[in-house]
């Protein structure tokens, strides 16, 4: 969320750009801090519009037009991939008639071909691998090591783990390259990556569709899948680490 910082115009729950966030600057992390810290002050946007324009370069683009040209936040909201994809599925979870569950589940599958399709129409954007090798993947793992460090300072360990959005993995072999890029730079940082992914990509559309709520949010199922793969990982380590320890 430090990086794509389009995702407040795109999701509830991420009230516009006072999100505090890092960006690398000299090879370091440099902190863009919200505007206050008073949650009543969520309704006084419009006083902090400088602080946004100021931090934040996508300001202008998430907002749509609306049919008489003004723009509207709320339009840009239906417009997103994910918010529709999630109405469909609560519809198909939720109402009691069969029709409409039916209908909603048509709706559903039809949404995803066109979001499959409209990239193709599109200008050809950067993939995922060429971001992950340049500024943004530098910036993961900045934030990764001032966790491990923030982590060893209070006595703990820290685990770094990708958990990739849904549209992330549409394209298998990019997602490959794009981890790869991040655990460059993650490795150059003394940070090890694990990947969650690698799992996913393994599983069924079924499967998958029934762990997946929405972006890289879980379904119960899906986080009981997660917690499962989490804990083996935290076994091969402690093993790992007990036998250095015995080593030396």
């Amino acid at each position: 969320r430090n990086s794509a910082v389009y995702k407040h115009y795109s999701e509830p729950g991420n009230y516009w750009a006072v999100k505090p966030r890092f960006e690398v600057v000299e090879g370091g992390l440099k902190l863009i801090s919200r505007p206050f810290a008073e949650r009543g002050k969520l309704a006084d946007l419009a006083l902090y519009e400088e602080h946004f324009h100021t931090h934040d370069e996508h300001y202008g683009k998430f907002c749509a037009y609306t049919p008489i040209g003004k723009k509207s936040y709320f339009l840009h909201f239906l417009k997103n991939t994910y918010t529709r994809d999630n109405i469909w599925k609560r519809v198909r979870r939720d109402s009691q008639y069969p029709w409409l569950r039916e209908f909603a589940e048509t709706m559903r599958l039809a949404d995803n071909k066109l979001r499959r399709l409209l990239p193709l129409l599109r200008e050809k954007r950067d993939s995922l691998a060429q971001i992950a090798s340049g500024g943004d993947g530098e910036l993961f793992a900045l934030i990764a090591k001032r966790f491990s460090a923030l982590a060893a300072s209070r006595g703990s360990s820290a685990m770094t783990v990708m958990t990739p959005q849904g549209e992330g993995m549409q394209n298998p072999n990019d997602y490959k390259s794009c981890v790869q890029s991040l655990r460059r730079w993650c490795a150059e940082h003394g940070v090890t990556l694990y990947d969650f992914g690698e799992a996913l990509i393994g599983l069924d559309q079924e499967t998958l569709q029934d762990y997946r709520a929405y972006s890289n949010h879980l379904t119960r199922e899906g986080n009981r899948f997660l917690a499962a793969w989490l804990a083996e990982k935290i076994k091969d380590l402690d093993k790992t680490g007990r036998a250095s320890i015995e080593t030396a």
